[in-house]
Parts: C-alpha cells; structure tokens; sequence
C-alpha cells in the first residue's frame, strides 16, 4: 500500500549523465581495477538521491570492503581456472582440449563477473538504509544462479538490442531486486502501470533519432520512472 511520493530525485540531469558516463569509462579504460570505487560512488550518489514512500534512502557501505569482495572474486575465478586447468590436462581429450582453448580467454572475466556480481549486490542491499530509522537491517534474499541468470538474460538482451529493449530489461530486474530485497525490515511491493511503461516507446524513439547519444538521460528517466511503481507493503 502506498504511503507517499516513491522517486529519484536527480537535480541536474547532466550530473547524473556525467556520473554514469566516467564511473563507465574509468571501470573500462582501467581495465575493471577501478570497477568497485565506481560502483561505490555511483550507489552514494544515487541511492541518496531516493525516496520511496516519501522516505529518504541512504548507502553507508564502504569501499574497502566492496574492493574486498572484487579481489576474492580474482582469486575465486584464479583457482577455478587453474583447477579447469588441471582437469582438462588430465583428461588429455584433443577435441576438449581444442574447444577449452578457444574458449579459455572467456572464462576468467565471466567467473570474476558471475562472483563479484551475486555478492556485491547483496553488500549494496545490506548497507541500503532509511534515513530516519538507526540500526535496521537490510537483506537481500536470492539464489546466486537465478541472479545470474537474471544478470545474464536482462544485460544480454539490453546489450544485444543496443539498447533499444533496456525499457523492459530495467523493468523485470527492478521486479527481481523489489521482490527479494527488503530494508530495515520492510518489504516491498512492485507494481507497474501499462499506461506510465508506455513512455519507454518515447525514450526509444528518441535513442534512435540520436543516434543512440540520448541512451544515457534515457537511463535517468527510465530508472526515475521505474522508481515510482515501488511502494512498502
């Protein structure tokens, strides 16, 4: 049941534009090793900027420790790999062999990636609190293969159409994320209307005439929109 205005509240568009734009040019140009501090400014500076039901959202987590997470999901994804490794040496089949090695500059990124996104998102969700309530706990409830496959599906299918299908991606991992995660204490419903989803038919077509130069304000208003279907049960 709704008790108030749910919303992000971004008070100049180029900022928010320009927060997402570096935070994704220096995870890529420092080839992920900035990945974490990223993650970690940009979930400051967003999540202070929302409200749901009238009610202030804050993140207190801390960057050490998200750094922390990343580098066990390195040396995670290096044992996995070097035990891959091994096996495949045993087993001594060419055609296995032949396969692993076209593949095998895959896999260290995916492991990293699979790793670090299950257990980052849950440490965001942990320290994602309401402003007026001290000492609430936060939880994030998932099964790590459902996450990535959400992950998977939702990034995939967005990269895939270049954008043109984030509209409805955005809105099925909200529905994930809302349904399993709760903040201090409190639960949450997410329900979207057809009649306000129908924006993202504008967002598309203005991503288009562009030249793809709107996707990132599209992101802002998608992600503002998305955040007015989320209430407190």
């Amino acid at each position: 049941m709704s008790h108030g205005v749910s919303e992000i509240r971004i008070e100049n568009k180029w900022t928010a534009y320009l927060v997402r734009l570096w935070t994704t040019v220096l995870s890529v140009i420092s080839a992920t090793l900035l990945y974490p501090f990223c993650l970690w400014h940009k979930n400051v500076y967003f999540t202070n900027r929302t409200y749901i039901d009238g009610h202030k959202l804050k993140f207190d987590g801390h960057i050490f420790i998200m750094y922390v997470i990343y580098f066990i999901g390195l040396v995670v994804a290096g044992f996995m790999v070097t035990l891959l490794n091994r096996i495949i040496a045993y087993i001594n089949f060419e055609l296995l062999n032949n396969i692993y090695v076209r593949i095998s500059h895959f896999i260290p990124p995916l492991l990293v990636s699979f790793f670090v996104v299950a257990q980052e998102r849950k440490y965001v969700q942990m320290h994602t609190h309401f402003e007026h309530i001290k000492d609430g706990k936060s939880g994030f409830k998932f099964r790590f293969f459902l996450l990535i496959l959400k992950t998977v599906l939702c990034k995939g299918l967005a990269l895939i159409s270049a954008g043109l299908l984030f509209p409805i991606t955005s809105r099925l991992e909200c529905l994930y994320d809302y349904k399993r995660g709760y903040i201090d204490g409190k639960e949450f419903n997410y329900r979207f209307s057809f009649r306000k989803m129908i924006r993202w038919l504008f967002d598309i077509l203005l991503i288009v005439i562009t030249l793809g130069f709107y996707f990132p304000f599209a992101i802002n208003r998608i992600e503002q929109n998305n955040q007015t279907f989320v209430h407190l049960k």
